[in-house]
């Protein structure tokens, strides 16, 4: 009885203290911000929960149109940017480790990426960074959030004109002119998501596809929607789909002994 008293202490133990490793692991703002902004009137702010994720898929991160800006508004008044953050904090005893992850838009579909973060990295536009994005997603309300360019929690006063974003997207603009919505019949604006990141041990770099520098192309559609597009790339035949084909010979090699019976 008390071996089995001190084998059951001993497991609770253990998953007590498997419980508080995993516990130690807190992840922030995996998430993704779209803009849609008149920097004279309004900015229409949508979060599009684990956007990050480089996997294709459709989005529908709150509807936006001419009719939620001033009369007399057209596309060509409109641009569209999006930018993220997240933040993983690991805890190991008294010790906290950061990984964080920068996520931008970009019009340029090919980075050099040599050393094009150095500038960010040594004029401590990371700190910035954080905080512009940390002051945007903090004056959200909800999915989406009509927002005035001029407040503090506004894309247009910390994001604007590329000023964190001069030193990452380099000669390309981190926003999109929605004037291609001018022409007939229901238009889309593709723009190109880059991702930096940077490791426990503070090393920076790039996150590629599989053929591309960019992670993935984010696709804003007229009917307010937005859709994220994987880079072109061989698809991987699950497992489970070779394990059913297999079985599926089985049967048919099977059935095929059966009848020449």
């Amino acid at each position: 009885m008390k071996k089995v008293f001190s084998t059951a202490v001993m497991a609770a133990m253990v998953f007590g203290s498997v419980s508080m490793a995993s516990a130690a692991i807190t992840d922030y703002y995996n998430d993704v911000l779209r803009i849609v902004y008149d920097p004279t009137q309004l900015e229409i702010i949508s979060s599009i929960a684990n956007a990050p994720d480089p996997g294709a898929g459709s989005l529908v991160p709150g509807a936006f149109g001419l009719n939620n800006f001033q009369e007399g508004t057209t596309w060509a008044n409109l641009d569209v940017a999006y930018v993220g953050y997240n933040d993983v904090i690991r805890r190991s005893g008294l010790m906290t480790y950061h990984t964080y992850d920068y996520y931008f838009s970009s019009s340029n579909s090919s980075f050099k990426t040599d050393t094009p973060f150095t500038d960010f990295v040594n004029l401590n536009q990371v700190s910035q960074y954080q905080a512009a994005f940390n002051a945007v997603a903090g004056g959200l309300t909800g999915e989406t959030t009509l927002v005035n360019p001029a407040s503090y929690s506004s894309y247009t006063m910390n994001f604007k004109d590329d000023g964190m974003l001069a030193s990452l997207v380099r000669d390309a603009s981190a926003e999109s002119n929605l004037g291609i919505f001018e022409a007939a019949g229901l238009q889309y604006m593709d723009q190109y998501i880059y991702q930096l990141h940077r490791t426990e041990a503070g090393v920076w770099s790039f996150v590629s596809g599989d053929t591309t520098d960019y992670i993935y192309m984010i696709r804003t559609h007229e009917d307010g929607s937005s859709e994220v597009v994987a880079p072109s790339s061989a698809v991987p035949v699950p497992g489970a789909v070779w394990l059913l084909g297999s079985g599926l010979m089985g049967l048919v090699g099977l059935r095929r002994k059966t009848a020449n019976k």
